[in-house]
């Protein structure tokens, strides 16, 4: 068989990271540039252009040998029509033809567009901790909460191509304005644990506090400056390893809500695996303890639990490698 060659790119709010790669996987060139996200659509078009150029020019290879260039995008997207439908990072990528855009240069090239979570759950399933999986979920915790499904060794979509918005599942429908997600919806999985809800969580909770001990709250106020406004995920878990108490019950009970949501998708899809990517993952052994207990307390439907529960591998490079390993699959 001929060898035939992947482009892949991720495209972040920050910057575009892009590799090339042969059709068993083995990386041959990276390249990253800033996005200029705010200077807008065909900026950022041209970026990405140019990762393209760059990459073909440091592989020595000609655009013949293409089999396909694959993009993450971070936002909607019409994947037959080469489309982002709206990517609200990206000034001006909105109903923007991507694919017709770069078909001026490649016009022979197959240009495929994937949701960015979406190259992330095969990132990690083709690179990372869901190698030996047969069927897993990839769970990203960070700002917000995404996610995707691999089923029989394949990336499911979905007839909306929307499996895999984790985030928006619900965990309690109630009024809460305290509650409420960025999707207008309350009770979303999202508005429970996401980095900047647990942070919200604890600011509320720091407030509500009759007495803050240097062991209880302390060290939080102490990182933030005594600022609650400061208070941010990774500020509660420089706290935790710090022993402070308040902040390792905050970390307890974001593990609490990610595992009942992980109960949910177990009882669901009955999956191998459970991956757990993203800033908030990082925390460590606090909170994977705490997501492992409360889904072996609630699982009912089977007696010897054996679904895993792990961390990611391959940390902020799993959009590049998920891009690269959808280019191979198809």
């Amino acid at each position: 068989m001929n060898k035939e060659f992947i482009i892949g790119i991720d495209v972040g709010g920050t910057k575009i990271a892009a590799a090339i790669a042969d059709n068993k996987g083995n990386i041959l060139a990276n390249f990253i540039t800033p996005t200029e996200a705010k200077k807008g659509d065909n900026v950022v078009a041209d970026k990405i252009l140019l990762c393209i150029k760059h990459l073909l020019k440091e592989s020595g290879l000609s655009v013949k040998k293409l089999k396909n260039i694959v993009i993450g995008i971070p936002g909607q997207i019409d994947r037959i029509k080469g489309i982002i439908l709206n990517a609200p990072n990206i000034a001006g990528w909105k109903d923007f033809n991507i694919q017709k855009y770069l078909h001026k240069e490649f016009p022979k090239t197959k240009i495929l567009l994937e949701n960015d979570a979406h190259c992330a759950t095969m990132g990690e399933f083709f690179y990372g901790a869901g190698k030996e999986f047969r069927n897993m979920i990839f769970l990203t915790i960070s700002t917000g909460i995404g996610g995707g499904i691999i089923l029989n060794k394949k990336l499911y979509s979905g007839k909306h191509h929307i499996a895999g918005e984790i985030g928006h599942m619900a965990l309690n429908l109630s009024s809460d304005e305290d509650h409420k997600c960025g999707c207008g919806r309350m009770g979303c999985f999202e508005a429970y644990a996401s980095g900047i809800n647990m942070a919200k969580r604890a600011q509320k909770k720091l407030k509500d506090l009759n007495m803050i001990k240097d062991d209880y709250g302390g060290k939080i106020l102490e990182l933030a400056e005594g600022n609650l406004n400061k208070i941010t995920a990774v500020i509660i878990s420089q706290a935790a390893s710090m022993q402070d108490k308040f902040a390792c019950e905050i970390i307890e009970e974001n593990g609490f809500y990610i595992g009942i949501a992980c109960v949910n998708l177990i009882n669901l899809l009955d999956p191998d695996a459970i991956i757990l990517g993203g800033g908030v993952s990082k925390i460590g052994t606090i909170l994977f303890d705490s997501i492992t207990k409360t889904v072996h307390e609630h699982v009912k439907m089977t007696s010897k639990l054996e679904t895993q529960i792990l961390p990611a591998k391959t940390g902020t490079d799993a959009g590049i490698l998920g891009a690269l390993a959808i280019g191979i699959s198809r």
